[in-house]
């Protein structure tokens, strides 16, 4: 089953719930005082994200318990796996309680992806008609899907094929659509 996302931006809508987050960000994750303030702000806005695909699921807490552990559940909700994506002005999360595993990205829809990169993301056994740029969004999601898997180096490594992104012998599901300025692309095994 595909899992649930939900994308925030700074705006009238956010702003109140954005500065209640942050003004006591530091004292539950204290390495955020050494970041750049677009950094701490792309971090908030994914954990808000966060916060609203919890409340689908029926769960109220705030974003000072949503830490996570390796295997990228949240450590209070350990049946909730999470991932979650930020950019320039954006943040992103994904959760769901019946995958194995789970990615999200997001990316600019005119981000221009430089072609030193595509020697970086694509495999010779790639089969597809996306662009450079969805390509990208598409691993990079698929990327943190595959995580559990050993020998997972980089997101050349990750082939798409028969519309499923594929490493080694595990195959992950996607959905790769468009939100106002920005390309979404979830994955889930």
């Amino acid at each position: 089953m595909k899992p649930i996302y939900s994308v925030k931006t700074l705006n009238d809508d956010t702003e109140q719930r954005f500065f209640e987050s942050k003004s006591g960000i530091f004292q539950h994750y204290p390495s955020l005082k050494q970041s750049h303030p677009d950094r701490v702000e792309q971090f908030i806005l994914s954990r808000m994200a966060l916060l609203d695909c919890l409340s689908q699921i029926g769960i109220k807490t705030d974003i000072a318990r949503l830490q996570t552990n390796q295997d990228f559940q949240l450590q209070e909700y350990p049946q909730v796996k999470v991932s979650l994506s930020h950019t320039e002005k954006y943040g992103a999360a994904a959760l769901s309680q019946t995958s194995k595993a789970i990615g999200i990205d997001i990316e600019y829809a005119n981000r221009t992806v430089k072609p030193d990169i595509q020697k970086k993301i694509t495999h010779k056994d790639d089969v597809h008609e996306h662009t450079l740029l969805e390509v990208w969004c598409l691993k990079e999601a698929g990327f943190k899907t595959f995580s559990f898997a050993r020998g997972l180096r980089g997101m050349e490594q990750i082939t798409i094929r028969d519309n499923q992104l594929h490493f080694e012998n595990h195959s992950c599901s996607y959905e790769l659509g468009r939100s106002g300025e920005l390309y979404v692309c979830t994955t889930w095994i």
